[in-house]
């Protein structure tokens, strides 16, 4: 018989990211993140990068997956800021603009499902 076993992890990349020389996005007074609100303004910055994983084994065979996610803070608030309203599939990219390089693609398939 198959051993049923799932290994899950999860950690932060705030720190190793920093090491990697993306510091800019973690620093208020220096991030640049153009394009992501309507009106133009540049009040966003992350605080904080996340990794997780799973891998799970049972009879039915296995399942693997990975994700990574960033928390984007506000410097002020923003009373006219737009909804955007999770209710149909769609895609996630961040992209770092001097290199050109996207960070992170992901792709949500059924935003519905809780």
């Amino acid at each position: 018989s198959v051993p049923r076993f799932r290994l899950e992890d999860g950690f932060s990349l705030k720190d190793k990211l920093q090491q990697m020389g993306l510091t800019d996005l973690f620093n208020p007074d220096t991030a640049s993140l153009p394009g992501i609100l309507e009106d133009g303004s540049e009040v966003l910055f992350i605080s904080d990068a996340y990794h997780k994983a799973f891998l799970e084994v049972n009879e039915e065979g296995s399942e693997a997956a990975a994700s990574t996610a960033v928390v984007a803070v506000g410097r002020s608030l923003n009373m006219n800021r737009e909804v955007f309203l999770a209710d149909r599939p769609f895609l996630v990219l961040i992209r770092e603009s001097t290199l050109n390089t996207l960070l992170f693609v992901g792709r949500v398939s059924n935003p519905c499902d809780q």
